[in-house]
């Protein structure tokens, strides 16, 4: 069983409206409408997360990378 919150490709931002989904899977294969120009990221739509996961075994599931810990991430952040 997998959760989209722990997939690579789930994105949840706020704001999401009754006409436009901002919230969902982020997934090239999944998105509603997806824009090869960076400059109209703002208008892509992403897939329904909940309806794409129904049974909770999505195919496409990628889990998140671990974070280095702190001290590592500040001294990478340093180097920089």
């Amino acid at each position: 069983m997998v959760d989209c919150k722990d997939c690579q490709w789930f994105r949840s931002f706020p704001g999401d409206t009754v006409w436009k989904r901002r919230t969902g899977c982020y997934q090239p294969q999944h998105m509603d409408q997806k824009l090869a120009e960076r400059v109209h990221q703002a208008q892509e739509i992403p897939g329904d997360h909940e309806k794409l996961n129904v049974r909770r075994d999505c195919g496409r599931f990628e889990a998140l990378p671990r974070k280095g810990s702190l001290i590592s991430r500040m001294l990478s952040a340093l180097r920089s």
